[in-house]
């Protein structure tokens, strides 16, 4: 993404461009899902859009091999930084036949169990922390993205200090282990429910 392409984009109609960040590590994304791209790259391709007009619309994923609650949060935290119009999340599938495969069956991380939505669970072999992790991010993805750009329009100071209290918290064993899954069940109850979904989109969208 250039600022001239970008620029022929909206002279030809675009008015809306989706583009995959998938993770917000640069080692994981490096590393373990071969995406060369930096942090700096994936912001001004953003910010060239949406200087124009354009919506912008992430695609990510959660539950990675190698990956843990800290670098879940770095692709939060750069969506947060490139402010989408949407975000959307899936939990990693490892394909049969792909280099991820391979590094799961490498890693013992292959289960038999039969996973056929990638918004609802992992198949990997993780422990039960790690699960939570997974799937509460997943969950509440939007809102987490939304809390910390608010966190991060604050000043630098009160910012820093702010941010990493709530880094603290979401990576806490203790809080995986007594808030992620009450609150896993409740996203899941509300999900069901249209009436509860749309008064908890309300909620979201007032005060984040």
């Amino acid at each position: 993404m250039t600022e001239k392409f970008a620029k022929l984009l909206k002279e030809a109609g675009c008015h809306q461009v989706q583009m995959g960040i998938e993770s917000g590590d640069p080692w994981i994304r490096s590393h373990v899902i071969n995406r060369h791209i930096s942090d700096k790259q994936i912001i001004t391709a953003f910010k060239l859009c949406s200087n124009l007009g354009i919506k912008v619309y992430t695609y990510n994923m959660v539950g990675l091999p190698y990956e843990s609650m800290k670098e879940i949060l770095a692709t939060i935290k750069l969506n947060a930084i490139v402010r989408p119009n949407m975000t959307q999340v899936s939990i990693f599938y490892p394909y049969h036949g792909t280099k991820l495969f391979d590094v799961c069956q490498q890693n013992s991380l292959l289960t038999d169990k039969d996973v056929r939505d990638y918004f609802e669970d992992t198949m990997l072999a993780f422990n039960p922390l790690a699960r939570k992790q997974i799937l509460f991010s997943e969950l509440y993805f939007p809102l987490l993205v939304r809390v910390y750009a608010w966190l991060f329009k604050l000043p630098k100071r009160t910012r820093l200090a702010t941010t990493r209290v709530i880094d603290a918290i979401l990576i806490s064993k203790a809080t995986a282990l007594l808030v992620f899954l009450p609150l896993i069940k409740l996203g899941s109850f509300i999900a069901q429910h249209e009436l509860l979904l749309k008064c908890a989109r309300a909620l979201r969208q007032r005060f984040f």
